[in-house]
């Protein structure tokens, strides 16, 4: 299955809402928040809440006002999560030290094999 957020740009409560689907409900393999402007607090929660998911295999995250901050959560999803093997970042504020932050991760992540920035 799917998930690819609403036409309008998402508000952290629904992005909790899909959180939430993700710990209890069915499992997803693509989540696709292209464009919604998730920011970087939304991120966080749910790069928390996919750190031990075993089904979710792309995430694109592109377009969201994503900037250090979270860049460093995904980082961090990536070293714990060995599931992704897609993650999309394009059009987010990743330079300089965000890249060299996903590149410490990528030392520890065997399975992502494409990582768009």
């Amino acid at each position: 299955q799917e998930y690819m957020g609403e036409d309008l740009a998402l508000m952290h409560k629904e992005v909790l809402l899909l959180v939430t689907q993700l710990t209890n409900g069915e499992p997803l393999m693509t989540i696709n928040l292209s464009g919604k402007s998730v920011g970087d607090e939304g991120i966080a929660d749910l790069c928390d809440s996919l750190k031990h998911n075993n089904t979710v295999t792309a995430l694109n995250l592109r377009g969201n006002e994503i900037t250090e901050k979270g860049i460093t959560a995904i980082a961090h999803l990536l070293k714990h999560n060995h599931t992704i093997t897609d993650v999309n970042l394009r059009g987010n504020e990743v330079s300089g030290s965000a890249v060299d932050v996903l590149c410490d991760a990528m030392k520890h992540n065997s399975v992502v094999i494409s990582l768009n920035l």
